[in-house]
């Protein structure tokens, strides 16, 4: 193992921690839940998580960013389940979908058109080129550049599920209907053999949109009852976990389904007691979706993190690319 290696596992279990614990203030109330600060805060501990988990694909056998390798679809649920919560509050006080899908869906396609062309114009500068159908297939999204890409997807049906129910239904019916389509969804990847990663986060969603109906009545419920909930949540992520890890058919999607979803519930129930102040995780926050489709084109081609050199190059390269993605995307109106 490399001092590339060594920097990693620096930025997994201090860094990141530190960052982390130094910002946890615990509340007065139960008043602000899940405030944008918040949020983009918890998006940026997310994305994080998700670019260690990649970077760490890159070591065999990874050592201690074994459980970043084993466990990082557990930061995607924080993220799914935030997409949820977000839209279903903004829908909540605003009372309509104009143009939902024309902005939400462009909002997340156009970035990563974006990236996938880049990532085309870089094959043919460094790599070995590509023919024009392969090309145009690349760019557009029909093929993805990398499998790490299905979260994009994803968002995306997502986004049309919650359109279509708060479209058809009130809140409480369009819960139930997006909770149905998701099941479909998990069902159909399931069946057609897709990697587990496409759809074990997925009911983080509806999720999200539980608790932003429902905030008012489950906030003070679980407050009420902190300590039941917490060790049942405890209880019932560790069971899944055993049985995410668990060789037997069906066992690892069930298991991860049910382990994303309480984790997500874990913090929940931490965001209710106590808030994270934290400038560089929302800076990184803010940036989230933009660091997600940079990090994720870059790592194709910069896979060796065995030298300090390397992840340093990567992080920055991973920087300035969000950040021109950002400044780009902002300009076009949706």
């Amino acid at each position: 193992m490399g001092v590339g290696y060594y920097t990693m596992v620096t930025l997994s279990y201090v860094i990141l921690p530190v960052l982390i614990l130094s910002g946890i203030r615990r509340k007065k109330n139960t008043d602000e839940f899940m405030s944008r600060d918040i949020s983009d805060i918890l998006k940026g501990v997310s994305i994080v998580v998700i670019m260690l988990h990649h970077m760490s694909q890159t070591f065999s056998p990874p050592g201690l960013l074994a459980p970043y390798q084993s466990f990082g679809y557990l930061g995607v649920s924080i993220f799914i389940f935030l997409s949820g919560y977000g839209l279903s509050s903004s829908y909540l006080q605003k009372k309509h979908l104009d143009h939902f899908l024309r902005k939400r869906v462009f909002r997340v396609y156009v970035p990563f058109f974006i990236v996938s062309l880049f990532y085309v114009i870089l094959k043919f500068m460094f790599g070995s080129g590509m023919d024009l159908r392969d090309a145009f297939l690349v760019s557009s999204g029909i093929r993805l550049v990398s499998g790490s890409y299905w979260f994009v997807i994803f968002i995306m049906i997502a986004y049309i599920f919650f359109y279509f129910s708060f479209k058809k239904f009130e809140p409480k019916n369009a819960l139930l209907s997006v909770t149905l389509l998701i099941s479909l969804y998990w069902i159909t990847c399931l069946l057609l053999g897709l990697g587990k990663w496409w759809y074990t986060t997925s009911f983080a969603f509806p999720l999200g949109i539980l608790f932003a109906i429902y905030k008012d009545v489950l906030i003070p419920h679980i407050f009420q009852r902190r300590f039941m909930y917490l060790t049942g949540i405890i209880i019932a992520l560790g069971i899944s976990t055993v049985v995410a890890l668990a060789p037997f058919p069906l066992f690892p999607s069930i298991g991860k389904t049910f382990s994303s979803t309480t984790f997500v519930l874990l913090i929940v129930f931490i965001s209710i007691f106590a808030n994270i102040h934290s400038k560089i995780l929302k800076l990184i926050g803010v940036y989230a979706y933009e660091i997600y489709l940079s990090h994720v084109v870059l790592i194709v081609f910069l896979r060796d993190f065995n030298s300090i050199e390397h992840v340093a190059i990567f992080l920055l390269l991973v920087a300035v690319t969000a950040f021109g993605l950002h400044k780009i995307t902002a300009r076009i109106k949706f």
